[in-house]
């Protein structure tokens, strides 16, 4: 009988994930059906349905994409950034404090212009504490709108952090 250890990594717990700049069609060969392969240059994902290089299903394309913004204690507000249009879908979204306020009464919100604070409000973010603050609750957008990250640094005088949204294109 074979055991767990002496089988070839393929075999390890359901399907392989792999990747490379560009679409495996017609290039990889899959070592199993279900094998996941990820685009890296396009961040498009594949599923293998076959066991040819022909055999590549894309299930996620291109239209995954993550917004980036940086901010400061000195960064105007509100700070609208990236461009949602209706059927977008917010998948994920984080709030990384790289410098401390160092004003105990400093306030950070995310959302949406149509809807500010509606992602991570207040309660959900401490800008005087290093870390990084997740939410993920999908939400699908209705109309145009923009992200928006309210900052009340109080009378901070240092801190900064970044912004990252995690969005499915229509």
């Amino acid at each position: 009988m074979t055991e767990h250890k002496d089988l070839p990594p393929v075999h390890w717990h359901g399907s392989r994930f792999t990747g490379a700049a560009g679409s495996p069609v017609g290039v990889v060969t899959p070592a199993q059906v279900g094998q996941v392969y990820h685009d890296t240059a396009n961040g498009d994902i594949y599923v293998a349905d076959g066991l040819t290089n022909t055999d590549w299903n894309l299930v996620i394309g291109s239209q995954l994409v993550t917004i980036p913004v940086s901010f400061t204690f000195a960064t105007g507000t509100p700070l609208d950034f990236g461009t949602l249009v209706s059927g977008d879908q917010i998948l994920g979204y984080t709030v990384a404090i790289d410098v401390v306020f160092d004003d105990s009464a400093a306030l950070l919100a995310l959302g949406q212009v149509s809807s500010p604070g509606n992602l991570l409000p207040t309660n959900a973010i401490d800008p005087t504490v290093l870390g990084t603050y997740h939410g993920g609750e999908s939400l699908l957008v209705a109309g145009a709108d923009s992200f928006r990250l309210n900052i009340t640094p109080g009378t901070s005088t240092q801190g900064s952090g970044r912004v990252n949204v995690l969005v499915r294109r229509t």
